[in-house]
């Protein structure tokens, strides 16, 4: 659900700001990356290894608090900018 909601989030911010869509900042890439790191970490690693399950939802949470701070920190700028079409909005 945090992956969607983050994609969805990227889509419609470039949308409602009259940006292209399809071609979002290039660390979105890196951030839903991240996110999907964080999903495979917090699965595989607690099978591979019973005893790290603490370790694996640390780097888990750790992933994911980063991908949301790489989402927050590319966006700012363009949510607090004006429509790049001059429309009002």
């Amino acid at each position: 659900i945090g992956l969607a909601t983050l994609a969805m989030m990227a889509r419609v911010a470039l949308g409602h700001t009259g940006r292209d869509i399809r071609r979002p900042p290039p660390l979105v890439g890196l951030a839903l990356g991240m996110l999907a790191a964080g999903v495979l970490t917090r699965v595989a690693l607690p099978l591979a290894w019973p005893d790290g399950y603490a370790y694996a939802v640390l780097a888990s949470q750790t992933l994911w608090a980063v991908a949301f701070t790489i989402f927050v920190v590319s966006y700012v700028p363009i949510l607090l900018g004006p429509r790049i079409d001059g429309a009002d909005g």
